[in-house]
């Protein structure tokens, strides 16, 4: 797992321990419940800022992904504590499920990318072997990919790999430039 790979999966823990603080406050006092949240919110951002570093101009799109993730979860989680007579948790729970779903399929819409740029490993006429890094925006991990090629390609080569959405995954496959 690379660097970037590492930052998102923290920031979705990061995430899912926000969400679970609403279990504290059911169990423990509010006192507790506020100081584990601020705990968590605040690595939340400290992780947003690490980020910024490693993705560099790609960050944009990353920061306002997470942060609609969070104010959906922050308000699920407020929704939660607050409010336990308006709406059973299991509706609460439904809500946030069927809202974060539907952030991802705008974002993959929206943002999602058509090609990503690698490096070629190893090619002849017909096929290469690109890595890639990971891109979540993409749908790809981090790894080495074979693909399909119209000429042989220099080994280190920057080059664009189209992206093929395939159901419910991505695959890369093949050089564009």
């Amino acid at each position: 797992m690379d660097s970037k790979e590492a930052l998102v999966v923290g920031e979705v823990a990061v995430l899912i321990f926000i969400l679970i603080g609403g279990f504290v406050n059911e169990f423990f006092n509010f006192t507790l419940f506020v100081a584990f949240e601020a705990l968590f919110i605040a690595l939340f951002f400290l992780i947003l800022w690490k980020m910024k570093s490693v993705f560099g101009r790609g960050f944009i799109r990353y920061l306002l992904y997470f942060l609609i993730l969070f104010c959906i979860i922050l308000a699920s989680l407020l929704l939660l504590v607050m409010s336990e007579k308006l709406a059973p948790q299991l509706d609460v729970f439904l809500v946030l499920v069927i809202a974060l779903i539907i952030t991802n399929v705008a974002f993959r819409v929206i943002f999602g990318k058509k090609e990503l740029e690698g490096r070629v490993l190893l090619s002849d006429n017909k096929l290469a072997v690109v890595e890639l890094p990971f891109d979540l925006f993409a749908g790809i991990s981090k790894g080495k990919y074979v693909v399909e090629t119209g000429t042989k390609i220099a080994k280190g080569k920057k080059v664009k790999v189209k992206i093929k959405q395939r159901f419910f995954r991505r695959v890369p496959e093949r050089i564009v430039k």
